[in-house]
């Protein structure tokens, strides 16, 4: 389980878990998994002495809401309801037993949702067969699933972005624009610092201007050392970070060069070292997913810490850095898409399947 899935597990469940009935002041259950949460709060309410279903209903709504609050996501509406119904029910004394009976609930609920646990009626993380799990947006009127695409704000309001249904990590682009996003927890970098660029308030990498702390960036964002950008690419191959910033789906293709071979030279200039890796083409896609026209062919430049998937022979995906390329057996590769920073280098290659 991914960290952003781990972060949101337990009110998650809770969510998938639970429906209440305001009508006749009963929980009622609508899944196989309510019912580890109901018997968590009943035990509680029992143990308690509460009796009174007024108390067990205030003291289930309080306590359901501290684990929605916890885990930084915003309150359920039909929650919501709960407390302002039971608002003025004094169940403080019984908050301790009944947090932690949840926490087990919501536990519990992870282990027996199967398959998904809904976050609401459009969005589902799903698990896959190699154990992932991936987040996919539902059409409520036809129960169709497709991977999750794009930003997702989460309810402590940080910012993600999905790629498949993964939270990606490292340098995206967006409408043109370049973000960044924390490689551990995924969420958006914002007013940083980010190695040699920085990004706004709103994440998007600052470019051609001065960053707040007196340092100038370059038209490609680069911090300057000496009136050179530290990052910075030949005009020759500047081609294709132009041509990703428009289309960053474009398919990539790293083989041999037209001599008949492939090459992968180290390189450093003005302090920064780089892998220029020849040759790559760059493809557009179709929307059947067929690869089309090819729209460069040219060097491709990499970062030192670049991470390229390869396919082992039982199928399963491994990584690994520039250095590592020559005499690996994954000399030569047809990549899904790959990530740059905002200065052209490549900083991911995921492979295509």
């Amino acid at each position: 389980m991914n960290s952003f899935l781990k972060k949101h597990a337990a009110a998650l469940a809770v969510t998938a878990a639970l429906s209440v009935s305001m009508s006749t002041g009963v929980m009622a259950e609508e899944n196989s998994v309510s019912q580890y949460v109901v018997s968590a709060s009943e035990s509680v309410a029992a143990s308690q002495d509460l009796n009174d279903i007024t108390k067990r209903l205030a003291l289930f709504y309080y306590a359901t809401a501290e684990n929605y609050k916890a885990a930084g996501l915003p309150l359920p509406e039909e929650i919501l309801k709960g407390l302002a119904a039971y608002g003025n029910v004094d169940v403080s004394a019984y908050m301790n037993a009944a947090a932690e009976a949840l926490e087990s609930a919501s536990e519990a609920a992870v282990a027996a949702s199967g398959d998904a646990v809904s976050v609401n009626e459009s969005v589902r993380w799903i698990d896959q067969e190699d154990g992932s799990s991936r987040l996919y947006s539902v059409d409520p009127s036809t129960g169709e699933a497709k991977l999750y695409e794009g930003w997702y704000t989460d309810g402590s309001g940080e910012k993600y972005y999905f790629e498949k249904g993964k939270p990606a990590g490292g340098w995206i682009i967006d409408d043109g624009k370049f973000y960044h996003l924390d490689m551990t927890t995924g969420i958006l970098s914002t007013s940083k610092q980010v190695g040699n660029f920085y990004v706004g308030e709103d994440g998007a990498a600052l470019m051609d201007t001065t960053a707040p702390d007196g340092t100038k960036l370059a038209y490609n964002g680069s911090r300057m050392n000496k009136k050179t950008p530290v990052e910075k690419l030949d005009d020759k191959v500047y081609i294709y970070r132009e041509l990703l910033v428009k289309n960053p789906e474009l398919y990539a293709e790293f083989t041999t060069r037209p001599s008949g071979s492939y090459q992968i030279v180290p390189e450093n200039a003005n302090g920064f070292a780089w892998y220029t890796y020849a040759f790559m083409k760059l493809y557009e896609r179709k929307d059947d997913g067929s690869i089309g026209k090819k729209l460069y062919e040219g060097d491709g430049c990499f970062r030192r810490d670049a991470a390229i998937e390869y396919l082992n022979n039982d199928g399963t995906v491994s990584t690994m850095r520039p250095s590592a390329i020559v005499g690996s057996g994954h000399e030569t590769w047809m990549a899904e898409h790959i990530h740059i920073d905002p200065a052209g280098f490549i900083t991911y290659s995921e492979i295509k399947k």
